[in-house]
C-alpha cells in the first residue's frame, strides 16, 4: 500500500496599502518569487542625511512613469518611510529632499533624491562593489510600492519644480515664478 504524503507550504500573501487604499504595484507572475514587502523594508533604515555628506551619484532609478518619474521615485519611498529626516517639522519651502540609508546588514548607506540626470542614488566610492546590490534590493522595494500622497518643491532656474503623488497618482510639476 503506497502512502502518499502532502506537504504544507506556508504561502506569504504579500499586500501594500496606502492611505487611498488602491491596489498594490505588486508584479503578478505566478513563477517569480517574491521577498515579502515588510522584509524589504526592515533591511533599510532610514538615518540622517548628516551620514552621505561627501557622497557621489552612483546610478538613476528608471521609472516606469515616463510623466512624472521624480514624483513617483518620491512617493514610493514615502509609501514605506515617510517623511525624510530633515524635513519632520519644517515649513513646506525649508524640507529636504534627500533621504539617506543605512542597508542594515552591511552598515552601507546610500541616498535617494531627485537629481539633474533624474531620480538617483547616491552613495561612497569605497562601498562602489556592494552599492549595486543593495540598490538593486531598493529597487525591488520601490517596485512593490504605492504612490504615496507626499508633495516636495525644489527650486529651480524656471522656477518651483513641485513632485509627489496625490490620491495614487504621482506628478512633476513646473509652476513658473511670478
Amino acid at each position: 500500500m503506497k502512502k502518499i504524503v502532502f506537504i504544507l507550504c506556508p504561502f506569504f500573501i504579500l499586500l501594500g496599502c496606502n492611505s487611498n487604499n488602491k491596489k498594490s504595484n505588486q508584479p503578478e507572475n505566478p513563477g517569480l518569487v517574491l521577498i515579502p514587502r515588510s522584509i524589504l523594508v526592515s533591511k533599510f533604515e532610514q538615518v540622517s542625511p548628516e551620514e552621505i555628506v561627501a557622497s557621489q551619484f552612483y546610478k538613476t532609478y528608471n521609472s516606469e512613469n515616463k510623466d512624472a518619474p521624480f514624483g513617483d521615485f518620491m512617493s514610493r519611498i514615502w509609501d514605506n518611510y515617510g517623511e525624510n529626516l530633515e524635513s519632520i517639522g519644517k515649513p513646506q519651502e525649508k524640507k529636504g529632499d534627500t533621504y539617506a540609508f543605512k542597508h542594515r546588514e552591511t552598515g552601507i548607506v546610500f541616498s535617494a533624491y531627485p537629481g539633474g540626470l533624474g531620480p538617483s542614488f547616491g552613495g561612497f566610492d569605497k562601498d562602489r562593489d556592494e552599492l549595486e546590490n543593495i540598490i538593486s534590493e531598493f529597487e525591488e522595494l520601490l517596485a512593490i510600492s504605492d504612490n504615496a500622497d507626499c508633495e516636495f518643491t525644489l527650486l529651480v532656474d524656471d522656477g518651483k519644480f513641485k513632485i509627489g503623488a496625490k490620491s495614487g497618482q504621482a506628478f512633476d510639476l513646473l509652476v513658473p515664478y511670478d
